[in-house]
């Protein structure tokens, strides 16, 4: 249970620094005038979502405790 724990910590403080670089590189598009920004933003919103759901969501769901 502890590496579990571990890793499940580990996967969210690289996701939190993805998403920090996401943020970023949206704001430079979003700043220079460049196209792309809204699959930019539709991505990290899906990224974000997926993470909520693979970490809280399909875990209670499928009965599986961490």
């Amino acid at each position: 249970v502890g590496s579990e724990m571990c890793i499940r910590d580990s996967c969210c403080a690289i996701a939190g620094v993805y998403v920090i670089v996401s943020v970023c590189q949206i704001y430079i598009k979003m700043n220079t005038g460049e196209d792309g920004i809204t699959k930019s933003i539709m991505t990290l919103v899906g990224a974000c979502l997926f993470l909520i759901g693979a970490f809280y969501v399909f875990p209670v769901f499928f009965g599986y405790r961490i």
